[in-house]
């Protein structure tokens, strides 16, 4: 008699993170984000100069209101120097301008002023401002803060070669006229240089490009260029001007001893490789800790790398990676930290939760932290209508469940109950309360609000942005997503937006959404609303390891409602080709030959063994390769009852 031994390929293998942080294009670029989350300014990274003090607080930099004298100012300029990229390189650099105070108004209006740019290294002394710079540089300057204005400013970009006269302006490039409620909001600029020209942003739109030629910008950054950011009172008018972040990404170093030192990712999971690269200078030596010891070996021409398996934690772990790099008279140490986080457990159970007995704490966890209180009955969970501003409600999966296998799909539901609005938004009078649902990275770290303002490591949500009583019989919303690394508090990206036939006092509404092994489909019922794969949304290294599932109840500003989840469903396909190799099916033809099916996938290449007792197995055939997700193969006849496994090679 025959049986079949049906052989199961074990545990699935994981990828490696591959999207954390924007990898270095050039061996000497370098990424750097100043948060300003310090008890003081980092020396390591900032010098300061100017009258005016600064204070790091509550992660941002503040230009204080003290100071003698009219025009005072306080700045702070990069110890660091950087060149203009080579071709393929694009170097940005980032300003989120903070709140500004008045504390005394100058007689004319003029009172505050924010400049934010980068200077030449041949400048020297503590006066990067355009006024007395003569060296060469690159400003914007918001010179118009007035008191009795505080939800605009205005300004000038400018930029200057070294031939320059000191305390003259520099060259005028475009007026600036932001929509800026600067004692309350932030402000971004952003400046992009690459090889043969600058761009300037403004809140992420483009406002003027300029090419390094058409400036006579030809040399001042040969020796390098410095960042600068500065706060100044105008005249007699006074008061505080902060930064909330400075961010630099793909900033290329002046070469030297040592270079660069740059990792594929600042964010790695337990026993998965990550890049380690370097570049120092002719004729020097490097020494690496965690058990690596010198680098010698693996450099060439100054250049070189290697491949580290991060080490085996339970919980998220920073892991010091310090190189230090010597030629026998100076040496130069730098040190880049990954954050190793657990390899997720992740969950292929099914399940319908219809909230008929509470709140099940082993499938579901709280994140609201007290802002909406929620009540069970009625099969579902109902936020009230309670909370602060923006304050909202939320649960998230405790478990995470894996992308499926080839083959197989996943469908999420959420059924949505009736809600009510008990006091609407005067501000937005079409948004008042907004329920949100989605699912996010396994990894995110995040456990306060998991829905795209806040979340870090990228997801997928469905945002019904539009609820109020202008319209009862119907809402929209947006499609959010976000990659890798988003910041915190800030929004997800819009994948396109969609309108909700839904009386949504009275009527429950089914929204799902489909994963594939590649790609997603939101469907309203069984109206397909978006879809997309993962890759061109930049999605693939966010559910490598799991994904998580949420649904949020948020009142809109002032709104206020209650707003209640019916259910939640997650129905995980299975599929044979979970299995690759399993055999499936035995058949014994009649010229007493043995046909074997088993689970396979088009391209790859299999091993079939057999046995007599199941202890010894002998290889009967290699290279079996299949064209589909079944493959058949014949045996000859044999007298001997045998065993047989499937192995992809």
């Amino acid at each position: 008699m025959h049986t079949k031994y049906l052989h199961f390929s074990g545990k699935r293998c994981l990828g490696v993170l591959t999207a954390a942080i924007l990898v270095s294009q050039s061996a000497s670029a370098v990424d750097f984000v100043e948060n300003f989350d310090g008890a003081a300014l980092d020396a390591a990274l900032w010098s300061s100069a100017g009258p005016k003090t600064t204070t790091v607080a509550n992660g941002k930099l503040t230009f204080e209101a003290d100071g003698n004298g009219n025009w005072n100012r306080g700045n702070i300029l990069s110890q660091q120097k950087f060149v203009i990229p080579e071709e393929g390189i694009t170097t940005v650099i980032e300003w989120t301008l903070g709140p500004a105070e008045v504390t005394a108004v100058h007689t004319s209006g003029e009172t505050l002023r924010y400049q934010a740019g980068i200077i030449s290294s041949n400048q020297g002394g503590d006066n990067p401002e355009h006024w007395p710079n003569n060296t060469g540089g690159v400003w914007m300057d918001l010179d118009q803060l007035q008191d009795s204005d505080r939800t605009s400013a205005s300004g000038n970009l400018l930029d200057a070669n070294d031939t320059k006269a000191s305390a003259s302006n520099g060259s005028f490039t475009l007026g600036l006229n932001p929509t800026w409620n600067w004692g309350v909001d932030n402000l971004v600029y952003r400046l992009e240089m690459t090889s043969v020209g600058y761009t300037w942003f403004e809140a992420g739109n483009e406002l003027i490009s300029i090419n390094w030629a058409d400036s006579g910008i030809d040399s001042e950054f040969d020796n390098g260029f410095q960042i600068f950011a500065l706060g100044m009172r105008h005249n007699s008018g006074q008061g505080t001007t902060s930064y909330e972040k400075i961010e630099v990404t793909n900033a290329v170093e002046l070469p030297g001893l040592f270079s660069s030192f740059t990792t594929t990712v600042t964010d790695a999971v337990s026993e998965q490789p990550v890049t380690l690269a370097w570049t120092i200078g002719d004729g020097a030596t490097g020494i690496m800790n965690q058990e690596v010891g010198s680098i010698d070996a693996l450099t060439t021409n100054g250049m070189g790398s290697i491949d580290l398996v991060m080490p085996t934690v339970t919980e998220p772990t920073d892991v010091p990676y310090t190189l230090t790099v010597t030629d026998g008279v100076d040496t130069i140490e730098k040190t880049i930290m990954i954050r190793v986080l657990a390899e997720p457990e992740l969950s292929t159970e099914s399940f319908l939760d219809h909230f008929d007995e509470g709140f099940n704490v082993d499938r579901f966890e709280d994140l609201s932290n007290g802002n909406k209180a929620y009540t069970i009955n009625e099969s579902k969970i109902s936020w009230a209508a309670e909370g602060n501003d923006w304050g909202h409600g939320e649960i998230g999966s405790v478990e995470n469940y894996p992308l499926p296998e080839p083959g197989a799909s996943t469908v999420i539901t959420w059924e949505l109950g009736p809600s009510t609005v008990t006091v609407a938004n005067t501000d937005f009078d079409t948004q008042a309360i907004r329920p949100m649902l989605g699912i996010y990275s396994a990894l995110e770290e995040e456990t306060y609000s998991r829905q795209h303002w806040q979340n870090t490591a990228g997801g997928l949500w469905f945002d019904i942005s539009s609820l109020s009583t202008i319209r009862t019989d119907g809402a929209s919303g947006n499609i959010v997503y976000s990659a890798p690394n988003k910041t915190a508090a800030s929004n997800g990206e819009i994948l396109g937006g969609f309108d909700l036939a839904w009386n949504w006092e009275t009527e429950n509404k089914f929204i799902s959404l489909e994963l594939s092994p590649t790609g997603f489909t939101w469907k309203d019922g069984e109206t397909e609303l978006a879809s997309g794969t993962y890759a061109e949304y930049g999605l693939d290294a966010s559910f490598q390891f799991g994904y998580g599932i949420m649904f949020s109840a948020i009142n809109s500003n002032q709104g206020r409602g209650v707003m209640s989840l019916d259910s939640l469903q997650l129905a995980q396909e299975t599929s044979a080709l979970a299995s690759e190799g399993e055999i499936t099916n035995i058949s014994y033809n009649a010229d007493t030959s043995v046909t074997l099916t088993w689970n396979s996938i088009a391209g790859n290449s299999y091993l079939v063994y057999t046995s007599t007792d199941l202890e010894n197995w002998i290889e009967q055939v290699d290279g079996v390769e299949a064209e589909g997700e079944s493959r058949e193969f014949t045996f000859p006849s044999s007298d001997e009852a045998r065993f047989y496994y499937v192995e992809k090679e």
